[in-house]
């Protein structure tokens, strides 16, 4: 099983896409003839997850609902990053507790 900082570094990077789908769907939004994306996630063995980024048809999506994806992934990119502040609290309770 990976450790819970492997998982969440594998979270950060795909919060980083699903925020690159999301701005680059945001700013193609006026021209209406450019691809639309999307990440497309997938679970690991073992714990955390792995992401792409695919096409999908220029007919789905709307602003709102890029809207609503770019912070859904800010607030998955928070909580990613409290486990590394979590963890680190932790190994500094227990260099602490030692010395």
């Amino acid at each position: 099983m990976n450790s819970a900082t492997s998982i969440a570094a594998s979270g950060l990077k795909v919060s980083s896409l699903q925020l690159q789908a999301a701005a680059y769907n945001i700013a193609n939004q006026a021209s209406g003839s450019s691809q639309r994306v999307q990440a497309r996630l997938q679970q690991q063995t073992g714990g955390g997850v792995e992401a792409e980024l695919v096409a999908r048809n220029s007919g789905q999506g709307s602003l709102e609902q890029d809207l609503v994806a770019l912070l859904a992934a800010h607030n998955a990119t928070l909580a990613n990053l409290a486990v590394f502040k979590r963890g680190d609290d932790a190994l500094g309770q227990l260099l602490d507790t030692t010395a």
